[in-house]
């Protein structure tokens, strides 16, 4: 749990009170090139677990996005789960990632059936 200072500073005359984390005082000084994320990266649908890997922990990286050749998310690559299994012996360095890739759901959205029965809904809830 962090501490709060609190203090008072007058400026033009006019009190002001002020708390502060102790914590920040960290940040004092840092520019926003040091507080940012690196950039954000996705790997084709064709590309290798084991240039996947390498860039993954080139780039600090635990999820991968897999993107298709329209650049479409297709699903994205559990890094950790994949490495155990290559070293498991259960993955061949030359596979395809979308072998090992957790697919995105699609297709219709769920209707809601309460909606779609109408009438039925209606005297339902006017029993309930």
């Amino acid at each position: 749990m962090a501490s709060t200072i609190a203090g008072t500073s007058t400026v033009n005359g006019i009190q002001e009170s002020s708390t502060c984390t102790l914590g920040a005082h960290k940040y004092r000084g840092a520019v926003v090139e040091d507080l940012q994320l690196p950039p954000a990266f996705a790997l084709p649908q064709s590309e290798t677990i084991a240039r996947a890997i390498d860039l993954a922990y080139d780039r600090d990286f635990s999820h991968i996005p897999i993107l298709s050749g329209e650049r479409k998310p297709l699903g994205y690559l559990d890094v950790s789960a994949l490495k155990t299994k290559w070293e498991a012996g259960q993955a061949d360095p030359n596979d395809n990632v979308l072998k090992y890739m957790t697919k995105f759901r699609r297709g219709p959205a769920q209707t809601n059936n309460l909606f779609a029965l109408g009438e039925f809904c209606a005297l339902y809830l006017e029993v309930f």
